[in-house]
């Protein structure tokens, strides 16, 4: 059985199993449209309605990260959230939920990062035992998740990197600011509103 089977089965089965009232909304009557273009074996349109699905999904999920970005910590204001969902022909597809925090000068950029294939780097530079070698990078824990900070003291300047189950990956970069802050707002992030499936 080719993927597209496998994969159109799934979506069957899921839309079985789905209440009725919520095949309403845009994602589901997409799918559906999809199935149907399968079944009458008109297969361009049947990938161009799921190819829009999956895009409209990963814009959803986006949204929801946005709930994840913390409050502007005491004496410092922030920016709407924003979010992104980038499509799967593009480096393989991801989504993102960013929000920016000043505070006089200092700035902060937090960024939420779900499905990119660059994750598992990240991953694996933190297993790396040789990483530290200029004495600006650090390996942490934050909220029990493997982190990894670079940080410039003289410039103070720097990213937080943390990596959640392997699937999300949260930035939270400084200019101007001391690293405490960095710190702080990356424990900020709520981590339980993350969609890690």
């Amino acid at each position: 059985m080719s993927r597209l089977n496998i994969f159109l089965s799934i979506l069957a089965i899921w839309l079985l199993l789905i209440p009725a009232d919520s095949l309403a909304d845009g994602v589901s009557d997409e799918i559906k449209k999809g199935l149907e273009a399968y079944e009458n074996k008109e297969y361009r349109d049947a990938i161009s309605s799921l190819e829009f699905a999956a895009q409209q999904i990963r814009q959803l999920k986006a949204a929801g990260s946005k709930k994840a970005l913390p409050e502007p910590l005491p004496g410092w204001k922030a920016q709407e959230a924003e979010s992104t969902a980038v499509s799967e022909a593009f480096m393989g597809g991801f989504t993102t939920a960013t929000r920016n925090y000043t505070k006089d000068e200092a700035r902060i950029r937090i960024e939420i990062v779900s499905d990119s294939p660059f994750i598992s780097m990240i991953t694996a530079m933190i297993a790396n035992p040789f990483l530290n070698q200029t004495g600006e990078i650090e390996v942490m824990k934050i909220k029990g998740h493997k982190a990894i900070l670079e940080w410039n003291e003289d410039t103070k300047k720097g990213t937080l990197k943390v990596v959640v189950e392997n699937k999300v990956l949260v930035s939270t970069e400084g200019e101007n600011c001391q690293k405490s802050d960095v710190i702080a707002y990356a424990e900020a992030v709520n981590y339980v509103n993350l969609n890690i499936e």
